[in-house]
Parts: C-alpha cells; structure tokens; sequence
C-alpha cells in the first residue's frame, strides 16, 4: 500500500493546524502506518507552502515555508527527520493500545529496541520494563531516563533492551 496524500495544513482558520500539532500529527501518523505492516511509502503532501494566504489551506500544507521565506522549515521537518533517523532499518513490530495510550514498537539493527510511543488525549503514565538506555522528544532532544514514563500528545522515543510497554496500575 502506498498512501500517496497525506498532511495537516497550518492555515489559521478553525480547520487548520498550529505547526507543532503539524509536526506531532506527522510522526504519529507515520509510526501508525508503519505499523500495520502493509504500508510501503508514505508521500506527504505538501513540501512546501504553495502560497503566502495564511487563512487558505491549500497554501499551507507545506511543511517548509514558501520560497519568499526561504523555504525556512516547520516543526515537522525536525520531526519527521528525528524520526526516519531513528527508525532507518528497523525491523516494525506491534502496535501497543491501551486506550488513548500508543507505543509502536521497533527493533534496530544494532539490537536495540525502540518504541515510538505518545498519548493521542489526556496524558498517562506507562512503564517500560527492560533496559533504558535513553528517551528522546519529538524533536530529538534527550529526556530524563526512567522506567515510569508519562506519555503526551506529542511523541517520544523510548531506546534500550528487551524494552515492553505497559499501562500503568
């Protein structure tokens, strides 16, 4: 399956998007697809903000700004790359639900595990039984390590061995 459309516009009116929920919805997005197992490309849609209109979606869906901005980059451009770096050769897993809590799980091929994990309502703490080794933001920025882990809308990567997801009691 390839999804050939798919983005968040960042237009100012009711149905757009702030850039940060544009770059938080992309991974999400990604790591759900990835995870079905039937997903082989995803083709984002749009690079680039076609116009310079604020309140038009079509002129916003970009994730780089129009070229009379320099094509300076949104939020999604960091984490869409954060997240291709940290899932380049990985082996996808399952996906781990618990009500609105999500974990896709990855194994790498240096043998570390990986979980892309996030809330998608109210957050919620999870426990993460295994190793740690590290816990990156959305953006890539390094976290404080724990095993009790509490999960926002936006995304983050969980990095260690023998590493499980589970709701918290």
């Amino acid at each position: 399956v390839w999804v050939t459309e798919i983005g968040w516009p960042t237009h100012i009116q009711a149905r757009g998007v702030d850039e940060r929920v544009q770059a938080r919805y992309a991974v999400r997005a990604l790591a759900l697809l990835q995870s079905t197992g039937v997903v082989e490309k995803v083709h984002w849609y749009d690079f680039k903000n076609d116009g310079l209109n604020r309140a038009y979606n079509e002129d916003n869906f970009g994730i780089v700004w129009h070229q009379t901005f320099n094509c300076a980059p949104k939020p999604a451009v960091v984490s869409m790359a954060v997240f291709a770096r940290a899932t380049a050769g990985a082996d996808v897993g399952q996906l781990w639900h618990r009500g609105e809590l999500y974990a896709a799980a990855y194994s790498r091929s240096d043998g570390t595990d990986l979980h892309v994990a996030w809330s998608s309502g109210m957050p919620g703490t999870v426990q993460v039984e295994g190793a740690v080794s590290s816990i990156r933001d959305t953006m890539g920025n390094a976290q404080d390590t724990s095993t009790s882990v509490v999960l926002t809308q936006d995304p983050i990567y969980i990095t260690g061995q023998a590493l499980k997801i589970r709701a918290q009691e």
